[in-house]
Parts: structure tokens; sequence; C-alpha cells
């Protein structure tokens, strides 16, 4: 068998004994318990504040629970999937369990996609069953609910988070060891939490002389196109563009119409989650093939 060689049944393998890992050491139930709370109860406190605060005959809405969630969203999976993912691959050769891992039948190239594949797993399941309450809040106490919104961003939500888990496995895999791995995912997270951006202003800034375009102005197509290089830019303008009712007046200008360029539409920023999912592993699982274990 050549080493780009899969073996299903070794990637089916190696993801389950991952997820059983997972429920025996407690972080898939650990995991499930977060996003129960989290999206359950932010359901039921957003049709609580919404009764409290809403003008006498004022709807609550489902759509309005997925603009609130958006964007914790997009800072909570990220992290979660980092974490989940890093250890894979770095921690086994930690321990020294690696040989046993890549013994006969598993290739490299299957204990990588297995791993993957078995952490996100691990985030799915707790992430859907945080989701499947929010649901039953959501039909139980709201007036308007589109199914179809529901699950556009659940399935966005699910992508996204396995885009992160990639990440974490792909770096767990580029290092020998459970700190460097950490000291990867630390750096790949403020990067594109509180630096990716900080580029696009000083851009627009030596470009146009200003950080920002004035307020009510159309920005250029780069400074609306460079935020969805980033998976958490494409993660939300997906959703923005797929569900256009989400979208604030205040930025709509973000979020072009139908006749805007295709890089600017919502189907393609799927792709560049999509790539951001693939590259990862990619380059994890070459530097991992050169890994003298």
């Amino acid at each position: 068998m050549s080493s780009l060689d899969v073996d299903p049944r070794s990637v089916a393998t190696i993801a389950r004994k991952d997820l059983q890992d997972a429920a025996r050491s407690r972080v898939l139930w650990l995991l499930t318990g977060l996003f129960v709370i989290f999206l359950g109860g932010a359901a039921f406190l957003f049709v609580y504040l919404e009764d409290l605060f809403a003008q006498e005959g004022e709807e609550v809405a489902a759509v309005s629970l997925i603009l609130l969630l958006e964007q914790p969203v997009a800072w909570l999976l990220p992290l979660l999937g980092l974490l989940v993912g890093y250890k894979s691959l770095a921690g086994e050769v930690d321990t020294g369990s690696v040989k046993i891992l890549l013994s006969l039948p598993h290739s490299r190239l299957d204990a990588v996609l297995g791993k993957f594949v078995g952490r996100t797993l691990v985030l799915w399941a707790s992430l859907f069953a945080g989701l499947a309450v929010a649901l039953v809040v959501i039909v139980a106490f709201y007036d308007e609910f589109h199914l179809w919104d529901f699950l556009v961003f659940s399935g966005l939500s699910m992508l996204f988070g396995a885009v992160f888990v990639a990440l974490g496995v792909g770096i767990s895999a580029m290092t020998t060891s459970t700190t460097r791995a950490a000291v990867g995912i630390v750096g790949l997270f403020v990067f594109l939490i509180f630096v990716f951006d900080t580029i696009r202003v000083g851009l627009h800034y030596l470009l146009e002389g200003t950080p920002w375009p004035d307020l009510g102005a159309q920005p250029p197509e780069w400074f609306v196109f460079y935020p969805r290089l980033n998976p958490m830019g494409a993660y939300d303008a997906a959703l923005m563009s797929l569900l256009p009712d989400v979208v604030p007046q205040a930025v709509a200008q973000y979020y072009p119409s139908a006749d805007a360029p295709f890089y600017l539409s919502g189907w393609f920023a799927v792709v560049i989650l999509l790539v951001w999912l693939a590259v990862p592993l990619v380059v994890g699982y070459l530097r991992f093939e050169g890994h003298d274990l």
C-alpha cells in the first residue's frame, strides 16, 4: 500500500477510538454540557428578554436569535475546535503511543484523517446536542420559525467547527510535542482574532488615507473581500449571504446583493471554508510523513 492510499476501515477505527476515549475522559460530556447551556440557554434567555421588552404585538423571530448567536459562536467554535484537535497526534508522539497507532494496517495518512474525523465527531456530537435543545426552545416559545434558517445556521456552524478541528489536527501533525502544538494554536487564534483585520485597516489607511470607509459609503470590493480570507470572516459572510434577513442595516454594504462579483457571494465563502479545512490536513500530513518517529 502506498503512502497516499487511504484505508477507510483504518480511518474509521482510529476515529471510533478517539470518540470512545473522549467519552471515557468526559471531554465529550463537558463539551455537550457547554453547548447545551450556551445554545439552549441563549435561546431561552432571548425569548424571555424579547417578551419582557418587546412592543405590544411584536413577534419573537428565530432569525433574530441567529443574529445574536453568530458572533459568540464565531469565537467559541474556533477555540473549542483548536483545543479538541491540538493534542491529536502530538500527544501520541509525546507519550510514545504513536508506534501503536501506526502499527499495521494504519498508515500515517490514515492516522491524520482518522484523528480529524474522530475529533470532528466529538465536536459535532456536542454541538448537535446544543442545537437540538435550542430547536426545542425555539419551536416551543417563538412566534416565527423557519426551519431553513435554522438548518443553514446549523450546517455552516458544523462546517466552521470542522475547519478549526482540521487546523488543530494539522498543527498537531506538524509538531512533535504538545507544547509546540499548544503554542501553534494560541498563535493562530491570536492572529486570526486580533491581527488579521488590523492588516486590512492598515492597507485602507495607506490607500485611502482613513482606517475605515466613510459611514454609509460603499467600501472598495477588496475591503469587503479581505475578511472572507479569514475562516471566521468566511463563516460570517456565508451566513449573512445565505440568510439575508439577519444582516443588520448598519453593515448591509459589506454583504452585497446577488449582482456582486462571484468572490463576494455566499457560496464562494463556503468554498473558502472548505479550502481552510483541506489545506491544514494536507500540510500536516506531509510534515507528519516526514517525521522520524
